[in-house]
């Protein structure tokens, strides 16, 4: 059984990983490194602050990829830059 009642202003766990572009595993691995803490919830179920899930958010590095010209077009896009298929 889901959390019914999560109060204004916090999210749930798949809630904050959708809002971050990561999976609920990834939530979990950032309360155990300490950089997210539970606002409240049941130990199954927690749910988060949004002000904290906007903290984390702008400190997110951004990924970095190489960019290459590829002699066939990429994706169909007429052999624009494109990520590397690794």
């Amino acid at each position: 059984m889901a959390l019914l009642y999560v109060p204004p202003g916090h999210l749930t766990t798949d809630q904050a990983a959708a809002v971050l572009g990561i999976t609920p595993s990834g939530i979990r691995q950032a309360v155990r490194r300490g950089r997210l803490t539970r606002a409240g919830g049941t130990a199954r179920y927690p749910y988060f602050a949004t002000a904290d899930i906007a903290r984390l958010s702008r400190h997110r590095p951004t990924p970095q990829r190489t960019l290459t010209r590829r002699s066939t077009t990429c994706h169909d896009r007429g052999g624009q830059l494109c990520p590397t298929a690794d």
